[in-house]
């Protein structure tokens, strides 16, 4: 009964591919952005923010309209924050010197969604769809505060659970090789955030967002357009 039933499961399996439409491809997304501050003749970098993310992805066609499948994002964000702060003396509020702490991030972070993407619009060469992921990502944070010539490492890991829709167009080079651009500065979403304590895992700290367009909070959306090549089969 078991291997009928597998058979039967296999077979619908196949018809199924058969008469789908397969396409893969893979995203990439760079972002980078650098804030300066200036007190007096002092100048210094107050923020600078590398990200990269790579996503790798398989879908299916089910009709002309209608896709679905499964996608893996693979996400790296180096960020520098440098605050100044007034020292005091001990005798008297007005005295003191100015000094500023480095705060450096280096995230690395996995994710793992599921999609269904519809088309809205198609003309000549150029349409345009709408996609919506449903996934999770993991974070895993290395953190370094620098203060006065003292060091301090933080870092707590966190998993993000998420939902959004946001509109990707789509080019045409041949018929089966395509360009597309996300855009995820017009994205409409929903992320929950649990934080865990490093140092004590049954304390955790959960954070919901929901909010259109770019979330630097969020690792889910953290790059405005993400260029993505589409092979099919």
């Amino acid at each position: 009964m078991k291997k009928v039933l597998m058979m039967g499961v296999v077979l619908i399996a196949t018809v199924f591919v058969s008469k789908a439409q397969v396409f893969i491809g893979g995203g990439v997304g760079f972002d980078y952005c650098e804030e300066k501050t200036k007190n007096g003749s002092n100048s210094f970098d107050k923020l600078s923010e590398t990200a990269f993310v790579f996503s790798p992805k398989i879908g299916f066609y089910l009709n002309d309209k209608f896709a679905i499948g499964l996608e893996v994002d693979i996400i790296n964000l180096s960020k520098k924050t440098t605050e100044e702060f007034r020292l005091l003396y001990i005798f008297g509020y007005n005295g003191g010197y100015y000094s500023h702490y480095d705060l450096k991030e280096n995230v690395f972070a996995w994710g793992l969604s599921a999609f269904a993407r519809y088309h809205l619009w198609g003309t000549g060469k150029f349409s345009l769809h709408l996609e919506s992921p449903l996934g999770i990502v993991g974070t895993s944070t290395t953190a370094t505060i620098t203060i006065m010539e003292s060091s301090i490492s933080i870092g707590n890991p966190e998993l993000s659970f998420g939902i959004a829709v946001f509109p990707v167009l789509s080019y045409g080079l041949t018929d089966k090789f395509r360009m597309e651009i996300n855009s995820d500065f017009l994205r409409l979403g929903f992320t929950s955030t649990i934080t865990e304590d490093r140092n004590n895992s049954s304390n955790k700290d959960v954070t919901n967002n929901f909010g259109f367009g770019v979330n630097s909070s969020s690792y889910f959306n953290r790059i405005p357009v993400t260029i993505s090549c589409i092979l099919k089969f």
